[in-house]
């Protein structure tokens, strides 16, 4: 039996146990996935340290930790130490193994739908953990990154964090948000702007995206619930491509089941639309 859990705050809107249920009766193991809201970073070393001592297998790490992981733990994967930032956790013979699925899972859900060129130009809303690894990710393809947050210095850590040396804005700045959205090919929100309980929201207004809408372009958001977020909305109605984070979500679990279970599985176009319309109801429902 298999144990997992998904740690953070909050956790209510996630619908990873439906997720990983799925993966795990595709290879017919007994699996559970729980999900623990831990109220403080300063409670995090300790809830860990629990799951570990209990024989879990691993866990998944959610907003607002994923930087916090990465400065408790001391054994980081390779790719992991250059991101500085942990959204998966792996125990191992008592060790605990920190990794970051984010950005891989990110680029595949995007890359399924038209492959990232060095001339394409993107747009990035956010400077959180889950930021960080896709700009890591998304500078392997293009360095015709813009980046927009609303906090300068968050931006700097991490870019200073990064090694990178990309232009961002303030995201009050709205006339240079249209300005870089005219020309770009990909629009990507990494913030939880329009999520549960906040689905109204949307980090571009209808407006925005109407009027650099000329050049169609491809909208990415790593939110999944709503599975279709209003800025996807928005970018759907202008007969732009949108990709929900719902993707994202099933590629980061299908890497992180590898990485506790060492099991390794690739879903078929079947799967992905029943997982789809499984987690989509699921995020109705919550």
């Amino acid at each position: 039996m298999f144990y997992s859990a998904l740690l953070g705050n909050p956790v209510e809107h996630s619908v990873s146990p439906k997720l990983f249920s799925y993966i795990a009766n595709k290879v017919s193991i007994e699996y559970s996935h729980i999900k623990m809201k831990v109220e403080k970073a300063s409670q995090l070393s300790t809830k860990i340290k629990e799951l570990c001592d209990l024989g879990f297998c691993g866990i998944n790490i959610t907003c607002p930790y994923k930087i916090n992981c990465f400065n408790l733990l001391k054994d980081i994967d390779k790719e992991c130490k250059k991101i500085k930032s942990v959204n998966t956790i792996k125990f191992k013979n008592g060790k605990i193994i920190g990794y970051n699925t984010d950005g891989i899972a990110a680029i595949k859900s995007i890359n399924k739908v038209k492959t990232i060129e060095r001339s394409d130009r993107i747009v990035m809303f956010g400077a959180g953990g889950v930021a960080r690894s896709i700009l890591y990710e998304l500078a392997k393809f293009t360095r015709n990154i813009i980046i927009f947050n609303e906090n300068n210095d968050d931006t700097k850590q991490m870019l200073k964090a990064l090694d990178f040396n990309f232009k961002f804005y303030d995201l009050k700045d709205r006339k240079i948000i249209e300005k870089y959205l005219m020309d770009a090919d990909y629009v990507l929100n990494c913030t939880s702007v329009g999520m549960k309980p906040n689905q109204d929201l949307s980090i571009l207004s209808l407006n925005e995206i109407a009027n650099t809408s000329f050049k169609k372009k491809i909208y990415f958001d790593v939110v999944f619930n709503p599975w279709e977020t209003k800025f996807l909305q928005y970018g759907h109605q202008f007969n732009n491509v949108t990709i929900s984070g719902g993707m994202m979500l099933i590629n980061q679990a299908l890497y992180a089941f590898q990485i506790w279970t060492g099991i390794k599985i690739e879903l078929s176009e079947e799967d992905i639309t029943n997982l789809g319309v499984i987690l989509n109801n699921e995020t109705n429902r919550l």
